[in-house]
C-alpha cells in the first residue's frame, strides 16, 4: 500500500484560483448582504409606546383607572379640608385657653357667669378637637 502525499493538489491553478475568486465574491455578497439588513433594521421605526400601551390596554381596565384616580383626587381633597378643619379648631382652642389665662391672671378667678360660659365653650372645642 502506497503512500498519499499530504500536499497532492487537486486540480489545476485555474480551478483553485477560480475557487478562490469565488470564494472572496461570495464573502463580499454575503458582507453586503448582512450591511443591507442592519440598514435596513435601522431605519424601522420603533414603536410609540403609548401606542402599544393604547392597543393592548382594556378599556374597562381604563375607565377603572380613571375612576379611581377621580376618587383620590376627592379623597385627598376631603382630607385636606378636614385637617385644615383640625388646625383652626386647635388654634381657636389655643387661643381661648391663652384668654381665658390672661383673665383668670388679671380678674384672680372670678366665677361669674360669663366666665362659666367661656369655660364651657372651651371645653366643647377641646371635646370637638379629640374626636377628630
Amino acid at each position: 500500500m502506497g503512500k498519499l502525499k499530504l500536499n497532492a493538489k487537486k486540480g489545476t491553478w485555474g480551478v483553485r484560483m477560480m475557487i478562490l475568486l469565488l470564494t472572496i465574491v461570495a464573502g463580499i455578497l454575503f458582507y453586503s448582504l448582512l450591511s443591507l439588513i442592519i440598514s435596513d433594521i435601522r431605519s424601522m421605526k420603533e414603536p410609540s409606546y403609548e401606542d402599544v400601551y393604547n392597543k393592548m390596554q382594556n378599556p374597562d381596565l381604563k375607565a377603572r383607572e380613571d375612576q379611581l384616580k377621580e376618587r383620590e383626587k376627592t379623597l385627598d381633597a376631603n382630607l385636606k379640608a378636614l385637617q385644615e378643619e383640625r388646625e383652626l379648631k386647635a388654634s381657636s382652642s389655643k387661643n381661648l385657653e391663652q384668654t381665658l389665662n390672661q383673665l383668670n391672671k388679671q380678674t384672680g378667678i372670678a366665677q361669674n357667669g360669663q366666665m362659666k360660659e367661656t369655660m364651657d365653650k372651651f371645653l366643647d372645642f377641646q371635646k370637638e378637637y379629640q374626636e377628630l
